[in-house]
């Protein structure tokens, strides 16, 4: 791994990306994203935008490692107990669905943004698991 070009977190619950809707305009058939996989990597973008403007950086062009952590608020039904595990820092994996690898297709929100192409990524690590807040985080590294 090198240095860290970059690092985004949007807080608030992740969204995963959906299944293309299909429809057809004058009879060649067309995938439409979805409303919310789209308003997510709106939103993904704008960060994106904001942190490179702040940090004065123009999307690279360099091979890139991207982790990606991706954490969600327990359940209702958890004890108390696991709880105050979960506070003190142990890690629970989220084996539900969505899957993790339709977290992943989100990042292609950062194509000309973070990234020239995202065919300069040639490594991608990702989890999701329970915490104590919702979000997604994303550290680039060249």
């Amino acid at each position: 791994m090198g240095n860290r070009f970059v690092s985004i977190y949007i807080g608030g619950e992740p969204v995963a990306q959906e299944r293309p809707r299909f429809t057809s305009l004058n009879g060649m058939p067309r995938a439409i994203d979805p409303k919310r996989s789209r308003d997510y990597k709106s939103l993904l973008r704008l960060e994106a935008s904001r942190v490179m403007k702040e940090s004065n950086l123009l999307p690279t062009d360099k091979p890139l490692s991207v982790w990606i952590k991706v954490t969600k608020t327990p359940p209702k039904s958890w004890s108390k107990k696991k709880l105050k595990q979960l506070e003190e820092g142990w890690g629970f994996p989220i084996t539900s669905k969505p899957d993790l690898d339709n977290y992943i297709k989100v990042l292609d929100g950062l194509n000309g943004i973070v990234w020239k192409d995202d065919n300069q990524v040639w490594e991608i690590r990702a989890s999701k698991q329970y915490s104590v807040s919702s979000g997604m985080e994303i550290e680039v590294f060249e």
